[in-house]
């Protein structure tokens, strides 16, 4: 049972208790899951309830007490969960101040707690008998919820409350998550594959529409006829508007089910830079989603800067429109974009960039040159950039006949490193450790990367394995994509049987420790404007390299870090459960960085991934601990296959 407390007493109704009814459900009521649960209940189960006092360095509970009698509610102090074993400067497993509960994933389990509680300092507990537990759980569906997913409700509620923030200040309706069936849709303009073009304008200038979907012999879409469709046909200087609409139309139009959201057909606009998806159900065509139909939403930002991008002339005005990205993010912060969905659409457009500087290096290069691959490394190969992000670039190439990779590579190295220039000139600022394509040792031939990639996992030494953590987060942005597939397979299934490797990879995964402190605080450096954390190194990278080495050990060549918790879980590698905590934590630690960022940026301050815990307001650093006890649980996970 749980130990006795040094003094209790029984919540109780009237004005004259120690603890009412009505002041315990008001402060409940302060803080998740409780303020959305019904009052009645809470006032039901309150009957039953205790609040119990315990001393400083008194233990509350421990593995050998069994299924616990209560589950605890902090509302003053601080509880403090650590291992039986561990030394007394051992880093909290578990901490919880007022308004958070404990011992509820225990009973919900129906198992003994796995950490030893003790009061951290003198502290007032809630308790609330199990029969209330199991009185809450089949009652309320938002504290099942709360118990499956703990992690996941608490990111939840901080999003809302960043989606609050902002949309205050930007007056945002729609949110990225909307479905396009809740869409008012008009009925798609068709016509058949005999239908001349001449004759498709008129339809689509009589409907006011942007573009006519072509319908084959069985009245399913084989084509889609859009005004960039017409211009192309008129800037040919052959255009006859008498022939077939199959003839100018775009064949195999790209298209969504209606279950997908505004951001996936905003995402999927930007990757192939069109104007137009068709929404479907099965082969039966529903409606069609242009940009205007986005720009309602407010959701073209990122499309239109992705088509201005590419029609950039020089790199000045790359770098022009790049400063239009941040109020991009301050309209996704407003629609309550996840992390995944704020990086992912940042790295699309920085790809685009990336791939337009290409082109324009291409036009200016005096000579012809053999094709490439370009790739890309770390956060911007992981699509987890944000607007603080350096290259981490490289080149590959094959030797053509007669050739030799080093007089390639002469030939190259010279355009590369005008490459990582006009990079730095847009805004991508010059590696300072040289992970470059301009960087002989990176702009190498395939058969020298496969080498490379050999060499790295060979060796065990530090140098060896920061380059490995860097070089195997791996994708080709533009070029040749299809040459570095075999190479980035080849290296991946080498790693997997190398057991050597991969055990000092996690070492060096381990050493991102989680930013938490011994008691209360938060794991910080002491700094002129505070007490500072840095929300990557010590919150980021924690989930990054963790991940990384368990994809490895299980051949995945993904390279972002949700993808990879999710084909983990999906390989019954990770517990689903604990799988969608931890990408829930890293998506609100991006969310959080992406937040500090913005309000950098606004007070006209260098970007730093560094932020001060007590600037945040009492949620986000609730959630912030939350995210790095997940952290934490993911490195107890790691440990257990490489302690």
């Amino acid at each position: 049972m749980i130990d006795r407390a040094d003094a209790s007493t029984r919540v109780r109704s009237g004005r004259g208790a120690l603890q009412t009814i009505d002041n315990t459900l008001a402060f409940l009521r302060q803080h998740p899951p409780y303020d959305e649960l019904d009052e009645a209940l809470l006032r039901d189960v309150l009957q039953h309830a205790e609040l119990a006092y315990y001393a400083q360095n008194r233990a509350i509970i421990g593995p050998e007490a069994g299924l616990p009698r209560f589950f605890c509610v902090v509302q003053q102090g601080l509880v403090r969960g650590t291992r039986r074993d561990a030394g007394r400067d051992a880093p909290a497993l578990f901490e919880a101040g007022p308004g958070e509960t404990f011992l509820a994933a225990a009973l919900f389990q129906q198992r003994a707690t796995r950490t030893v509680h003790l009061a951290a300092e003198d502290s007032f507990v809630v308790q609330i008998p199990r029969e209330q537990f199991q009185l809450l759980l089949n009652q309320s569906e938002r504290f099942r919820g709360f118990c499956e997913r703990r992690a996941s409700v608490l990111v939840e509620r901080a999003r809302d409350q960043m989606r609050a923030q902002v949309t205050a200040e930007m007056h945002r309706a729609a949110t990225l998550d909307t479905r396009l069936d809740a869409l008012t849709l008009r009925p798609p303009v068709t016509c058949d594959e005999q239908t001349s073009v001449q004759t498709a304008v008129r339809r689509m200038h009589e409907a006011e529409v942007g573009s006519i979907v072509v319908l084959g012999a069985d009245a399913r879409p084989s084509g889609i006829f859009t005004l960039r469709d017409l211009r192309t046909l008129v800037a040919g200087g052959n255009a006859t508007l008498d022939g077939s609409i199959t003839s100018a139309m775009t064949q195999a139009p790209k298209g969504l089910t209606g279950t997908a959201s505004l951001f996936d057909a905003a995402s999927l606009m930007l990757e192939h830079r069109i104007a137009h998806l068709l929404v479907v159900d099965g082969p039966r065509l529903v409606g069609v989603v242009s940009e205007r139909d986005l720009f309602t939403h407010q959701h073209v930002d990122m499309v239109s800067l992705a088509r201005t991008l590419s029609a950039c002339g020089s790199v000045s005005a790359i770098a022009e429109v790049r400063q239009q990205i941040q109020r991009a993010v301050s309209a996704m912060l407003a629609q309550g974009a996840s992390g995944r969905q704020l990086t992912r659409l940042i790295t699309q457009l920085n790809d685009v960039a990336v791939r337009r500087v290409l082109d324009l290096a291409r036009q200016t290069e005096p000579q012809t040159l053999p094709a490439i691959t370009w790739l890309a490394f770390g956060s911007e190969a992981r699509a987890e950039q944000t607007l603080h992000t350096d290259q981490d670039n490289a080149l590959l190439f094959d030797v053509a006949p007669g050739d030799t990779a080093a007089a390639q590579r002469d030939r190259l190295l010279p355009f590369a490193q005008r490459v990582n220039r006009m990079l730095a000139e847009i805004g991508f600022p010059l590696c300072p450790g040289n992970v470059m394509a301009g960087n002989p040792e990176l702009c190498l031939s395939r058969e020298e990367w496969s080498d490379k990639y050999s060499e790295l996992i060979e060796s065990q030494s530090p140098q060896a394995l920061l380059k490995g953590s860097i070089y195997l987060d791996a994708r080709a942005t533009a070029g040749e994509t299809d040459a570095f597939d075999q190479v980035l397979a080849s290296a991946v299934a080498a790693a997997q049987r190398n057991t050597q490797f991969l055990h000092a990879l996690a070492q060096v995964a381990l050493g991102f420790r989680p930013a938490l402190g011994l008691i209360r605080s938060f794991a910080t450096r002491r700094a002129e404007q505070g007490r500072l954390l840095d929300l990557k190194k010590n919150g980021l990278q924690s989930f990054v390299a963790a991940t990384r080495t368990l994809a490895l050990a299980n051949g995945l060549t993904l390279p972002n870090t949700e993808e990879r918790l999710d084909a983990l879980a999906a390989m019954g590698v990770l517990d689903p459960r604990d799988s969608s905590a931890w990408t829930e934590a890293f998506s609100f630690l991006q969310v959080l960085r992406m937040r500090a960022h913005q309000q950098q940026s606004e007070q006209g301050l260098a970007l730093s991934n560094e932020i001060d815990p007590d600037s945040l307001n009492p949620l986000d650093r609730r959630i912030l601990k939350e995210a790095l006890r997940q952290a934490q649980r993911l490195h107890d996970r790691l440990k257990l296959d490489y302690s």
